[in-house]
């Protein structure tokens, strides 16, 4: 009887210590599986714009619109064919009638949008020599900021048509009568198509 509890009692213990084994060999081809699978992060960094081809920039961003302008903060805005207050209201920003065509070689281009944090209100803390970058669906031009001016609303004399192609951005300030005008000249242009 002592013979038979005691071989219970070892048979019992072999079983516990062979689970235990395969515990640790199943355990131990978790932690393989685990190391040798690489999870890959998303990359949600936007390359430098000198990088981009016709393809990059169609993949990178589609607009809607004749264009899409972004500003030195990375802020991408839609451009439409006109500055109406519907266009404007959509957080879109538009060309006014007295500007040339986006894809005109030299020509003064004239942009009005909002003054609202996803609009222009950065146009406030733009600084000279920063970037500003419109794609077209044939060209992207980069242009330097030259200078930040207050206008009166109807001070239309700072956009003479000139041989350089200049980029007008506009928009409204604290006063119900002047605008903040931030002029650029252009600095690089690259064909897309």
């Amino acid at each position: 009887m002592k013979f038979r509890k005691y071989f219970f009692f070892l048979l019992a213990i072999g079983l516990l210590l062979l689970s235990f084994n395969n515990y640790l060999k199943e355990e131990k081809m978790y932690q393989q599986q685990q190391t040798s699978i690489k999870i890959k992060k998303p990359k949600f960094d936007i390359p430098k714009p000198n990088i981009f081809d016709k393809a990059k920039v169609m993949d990178k961003y589609t607009f809607s619109g004749i264009g899409l302008l972004i500003l030195p903060n990375k802020l991408k805005l839609n451009i439409k064919d006109n500055s109406s207050k519907k266009t404007l209201d959509s957080l879109a920003v538009g060309l006014i009638e007295e500007s040339s065509d986006l894809d005109t070689k030299n020509g003064v281009v004239i942009i009005a949008g909002h003054n609202m944090k996803k609009v222009f209100s950065y146009l406030h803390k733009i600084k000279k020599n920063e970037n500003i970058i419109i794609y077209t669906k044939r060209y992207r031009r980069t242009y330097k900021v030259n200078k930040k001016m207050i206008i009166d609303e109807t001070d239309f004399s700072q956009f003479k048509k000139d041989k350089k192609a200049v980029l007008y951005l506009i928009t409204c300030t604290q006063s119900e009568h002047q605008r903040l005008l931030v002029q650029a000249l252009l600095d690089q242009e690259e064909k897309l198509s």
